[in-house]
This record gives C-alpha cells, structure tokens and sequence, in this order.
C-alpha cells in the first residue's frame, strides 16, 4: 500500500527544489559527469516507457479532472497570473524549444502557478527524414512525463507528419484521456486537411480520448468523430476577430 502523505506530488516537488527547479542538498549533483545531465538524462529516474524498434518513449498518464480554463501561449506566459489558467504550446517550435528543453527542470518550476500545462507540440515535418518526427515524439513525451512526475495536471497532445507517421506518433499517448491537437494552418490546403482529418481518425481509433481539444479554427471541417470536440481558440483567429471587431465599431462610429 502507497503511504499517504500530507503534501500532494506538486507540493512536494515545490519545496523539494530551488527556484531554479533544482533538488535541494543533491548529493549526486557534484558527482555526476556534464555528460549525465545533457538531454535531461538526469530526469529519467521514475518515468515508464514503450519501445519502437529499440527506441524508448516516455508514456504519459491520463488527464482526470476539469479542463475549464483559459489556455495562454508559452510566449506570454509572464503576463499572467496563472489563475484558472493552462499554458500551451502551439506556437513556433523556436519560441520554446530552448526553455522546455534545454532549461526543463528552471521552465518547469517557473510554470508552477497554472492549473495545467499541455505538452510541446515539436513540429513534425513531412517532408523531413523520420528520424526527426520519431525525435519530436520522445521529446515532447519526455517532457510530459516528466511534470506529471513533478505532480503537474498536463494535457497530452497529439500530432504527426505523414501517414508512414501513424506507426509512431501516437506512442506513449495514454487512452480514454482528453487529447489537444494543433489545427492552425489546416485550413485552406486540402493536403494539409486530409492529412489532418486521416490522423484525428487515427488518433481516435488507436488511444480512444475522451475528448479532443483543436487548437484552431472552430470552422474548420472536422471528420466524422465518435469523439466529443472542443476547441480552443487560437491567438491569431483570436487577434483577427478582435481587429475586425475594431475596424467594424471604427466604420458604425464614422457612418454615425
């Protein structure tokens, strides 16, 4: 039986680390080669694992629990308070990549204040070598898993570059748990959207979510899904909407 604690996971994560997301009084930390600590190996202890042809993937855990928040881009995280608030990540890989990578364990402790964290959407390219897509799916798993074991509420998300991708993609996704998926760019390139539209039905069929969430536009066309729908409005749909509404306030006020 798991001893009970009076601290949750996060709790004691926070007290158990500096403001620089590093282990108080590491008695390793001294010990441990450069090289032990490039890739975040340093962070694997506790993680569980799939294999694809001998590559290992970190397996998340399913998501329980309300999803009622606004979601803010990793790029203005700093305006806000946290409050009912998740962060995501559907942004340029280069607006985040160094932080959640490269500085995970200072970017983690960082984001303690939202109420939930989606995991990075590192861009997988179709017209890249495999290699790269299967690497995106390591990371972004990796890091996933990584602040659920800080005790962090994170928001699996989902996605993929060409069919031949399906084999991996979804791989340390966990079933019967919400799923958020990237939409933007989808629409207006019919590739593009059955490519899109091939992968939901793919996700669906192999990790069964209990819910998508579509980072996008609530117009875009959507395949038939079994599966209940959000959407979560993206920044750019968001800020076109707020400058049309502006320009047509700015034509009521001149025909006034």
């Amino acid at each position: 039986m798991e001893e009970k604690n009076i601290f949750n996971r996060k709790e004691i994560y926070l007290i158990s680390h500096d403001k620089n997301g590093k282990l108080f009084l590491d008695k390793n930390k001294t010990k441990r080669r450069p090289m032990y600590r490039y890739d975040n190996l340093h962070l694997v202890d506790g993680m569980s694992f799939t294999s694809y042809h001998g590559v290992d993937i970190p397996v998340l855990s399913p998501l329980l629990g309300s999803l009622e928040c606004e979601f803010i881009p990793f790029s203005e995280r700093k305006k806000y308070s946290g409050k009912n608030q998740g962060v995501h990540f559907f942004q340029y890989d280069d607006t985040f990549r160094f932080a959640v990578w490269n500085r995970l364990e200072k970017t983690t402790y960082d984001l303690k204040n939202f109420e939930i964290l989606t995991t990075p959407d590192f861009t997988m390219y179709v017209d890249r070598p495999s290699f790269f897509a299967l690497q995106s799916v390591f990371m972004t798993r990796f890091v996933g898993a990584y602040w659920q074991k800080c005790g962090y509420r994170v928001l699996p998300t989902a996605s993929w570059s060409d069919v031949d991708s399906f084999e991996f993609a979804f791989l340390g996704l966990p079933e019967h748990s919400p799923i958020a998926v990237g939409g933007v760019g989808v629409k207006g390139n019919p590739g593009a959207q059955e490519l899109w539209h091939l992968g939901l039905l793919e996700l669906e069929k192999r990790v069964q979510p209990s819910q998508i969430l579509i980072y996008g536009d609530s117009r875009l066309e959507l395949p038939t899904l079994n599966t209940p729908v959000k959407f979560i409005i993206d920044n750019i749909t968001k800020h076109f909407r707020n400058d049309r509404n502006i320009q047509e306030r700015n034509r009521e006020q001149i025909v006034a």
